[in-house]
């Protein structure tokens, strides 16, 4: 496992063997936390229609990002330099603390191998005098190759837009969507699935 304390990201992340799990990233090149292996998403995830949200009849609207012209896209934790709080040979935590539009937050995450598995962990504390919605995720970019297999549960999806938010709920996956046996993912695949 290789961390950034630049966006809280992962640069890769390889098995007992080399093999990657997560795709790495060229530090001998300049690259953004998009281009990372895993990023986090504070003090929201994905996209927000309109870029505003209401809050007991309140209007907040979201700030601008500055890498995309219509949404505050996965907030500003993966944009932002972290304190290094504490490391091992094993884990690393790392803080921020951030205020943007209606967030104001202390965040920290923690990376940690734990046998074969790498567990991570987000928390948020609101520090604002208003109350506040906030979700949190992680983004992560899997490995993939010619010979990559992917297999999971879902109960249905949610269709993407040309904006890239969710439009409509099917219980009903197309192929090219349904992984419920072992498949090839084809092109792009930006959905969410429930279930």
């Amino acid at each position: 496992m290789r961390v950034s304390a630049q966006g809280a990201c992962l640069l890769g992340l390889e098995d007992d063997k080399g093999r990657p799990l997560l795709r790495d990233t060229d530090l001998a090149q300049p690259w953004h936390p998009g281009q990372s292996a895993l990023f986090p998403m504070l003090p929201l995830a994905n996209r927000v229609a309109g870029n505003r949200f209401e809050l007991w009849g309140e209007e907040h609207r979201l700030p601008e990002s500055p890498v995309d012209p219509d949404f505050f896209l996965h907030g500003d934790g993966w944009l932002q330099p972290w304190l290094w709080v504490a490391g091992s040979t094993s884990s690393v935590t790392l803080q921020l603390t951030s205020q943007c539009g209606p967030f104001h937050y202390l965040a920290e995450i923690d990376y940690r191998l734990h046998g074969a598995s790498l567990v991570a962990r987000i928390s948020l504390t609101h520090l604002g005098e208003s109350p506040c919605l906030y979700g949190a995720g992680f983004h992560p970019f899997f490995w993939r190759d010619e010979q990559t297999r992917i297999r999971f549960l879902a109960s249905g999806v949610w269709q993407e837009g040309a904006d890239h938010l969710p439009t409509d709920w099917s219980s009903r996956l197309a192929p090219h969507l349904d992984f419920r046996q072992w498949a090839r993912p084809q092109g792009w695949l930006n959905h969410c699935y429930g279930g």
